[in-house]
């Protein structure tokens, strides 16, 4: 949210640099919580000694 935010004000003040590492920020974040839901739904269909079995 906040990134957001701060992409629409470096818009709003022709930031474009600022905006694009926001942009790029915004995104790794975005697959990072992605990466994690699909970990937890991992642990959650097989359990967790299962999930960390595969882990090693």
């Amino acid at each position: 949210e906040r990134l957001n935010k701060g992409i629409e004000i470096c818009t709003k003040h022709h930031d474009n640099a600022s905006r694009e590492l926001l942009e790029t920020i915004l995104i790794a974040e975005e697959e990072h919580i992605d990466w994690i839901e699909t970990q937890q739904q991992l642990i959650n269909d097989i359990g967790l000694p299962n999930y960390l079995a595969q882990q090693i």
